[in-house]
Order: C-alpha cells, then structure tokens, then sequence
C-alpha cells in the first residue's frame, strides 16, 4: 500500500525511533518502517553520553531512562576467561572526567537498547507518529 508522508524513517533503532519523535515533537509527520516484525528485546549499544541523554531529556524520558540506567563501569582484562587474575581495561574516571559538569545529565549513563527502544517507541506513538513494523521500502 502507497502512502504519501512528509518524511520517510528506515529503521526502528534507537535514532529512527528518537528522530521521530523529534520530528513528531515539532509538528512534523513522519512514517517509521523497520523490517524487524517487533521490538529488538536483546541487548545491543547500551552507553548513552550526556548529549544523547540531553535529547531524551528533551522528549521528556530523562526520568524513564535514568530508572534503567547505570553508571558506565569498568572493564577488566584477563590472561584467560577462568582467570582470577584480572586488571583494570581502562580507567572510567578518567576518561569521562573532562565532561563532569558540562551538561546537567551525566557523562554517559549505561542503558541498553533492549530498553531504550520500547520507551521511544511508546513516546513516538504518544507523539502520533506512525511506525510500522515488518515493513521494508520498495522502489
């Protein structure tokens, strides 16, 4: 079926389903098709940096966000996976101190997208947007 929209999203990932509801928060239809038949229910990108958390808060889920979400933590290497030897991959302090106080949000937050993406499919249907799942463009 034809169907004739002001903007055309592919993809119902995290930034189809944000842009979208940005578009939908301004007054700008748009049609969101994603060839998956449902939500993606497993854990894929899950770090969100403060600018992303700024985006959100602006649609309104900074609260719904930050229930789920962590701070980053640490990775640890280890010479083999049964080890118990282990040590630090990276210091996370360090790396995300020089962004401490730039924004009201944190410098990244930990939320996977297996529950980013159900909040910003939720906030995009408030917002009237139309997202079709199981659907893939034809030309």
């Amino acid at each position: 079926m034809a169907s004739r929209v002001p903007v055309l999203i592919v993809g119902a990932g995290a930034a189809g389903l944000a842009t979208s509801a940005l578009l939908a928060k301004y007054g700008v239809r748009s049609m969101l098709i994603e060839k998956r038949r449902e939500v993606f229910i497993y854990p894929k990108a899950r770090n969100l940096s403060f600018r992303s958390l700024e985006i959100l808060r602006g649609l309104g889920l900074s609260d719904q966000v930050h229930a789920v979400a962590d701070g980053v933590s640490g990775m640890v290497v280890k010479p083999t996976l049964n080890s118990v030897d282990q040590a630090p991959a990276m210091d996370i302090d360090a790396i995300f101190a020089p962004f401490v106080g730039l924004s009201p949000e944190p410098a990244a937050q930990y939320c996977p997208q297996s529950k980013l993406e159900p909040m910003l499919l939720a906030d995009t249907r408030r917002r009237g947007s139309e997202v079709r799942y199981g659907t893939e463009p034809r030309a």
